[in-house]
């Protein structure tokens, strides 16, 4: 009986620190920051955006906005599926843009309604398109 009560005396602290360590691991997983590479070619018409993206919500759905800085509202957007590590490798066309810093901004949009979803991840990438295309 002694060494029962003293293996679970002993039990208890190891089972808290394993409690602990996961959710702290689980938390700063989370908390990380997507990553977002933009690679640009010249299209017939108009530039192609190769968007890598990763670091939202898996097999769900990310939004996207370019944002001009004249007007500093979105004007070209869409969303993409991501898959199981929450990311996504897509073409995208960038059309009427002028010579100028572009930001883009992700996010989670699980029912693809422009809006970010709720305690989801967001990011801000900065985009500059080699304008005129060559």
């Amino acid at each position: 009986m002694v060494k029962v009560r003293m293996l679970k005396v002993l039990l208890i602290p190891v089972i808290l620190s394993l409690i602990f360590s996961l959710t702290i691991f689980n938390i700063m997983a989370q908390s990380e920051e997507p990553k977002v590479k933009i690679n640009y070619e010249c299209g017939t018409l108009d530039i192609n955006a190769r968007l890598n993206v990763n670091g939202f919500e898996p097999n769900s759905t990310v939004s996207w906005i370019v944002v001009s800085p004249k007007v500093e509202s979105g004007f070209i957007f869409g969303y993409f599926d991501t898959n199981s590590t929450g990311g996504f490798n897509e073409f995208t066309h960038l059309s009427e843009l002028e010579e100028s810093n572009y930001s883009v901004q992700f996010f989670d949009d699980s029912n693809a309604d422009g809006i970010p979803d709720e305690g989801k991840k967001m990011f801000t990438a900065t985009m500059s398109p080699p304008i005129p295309c060559k």
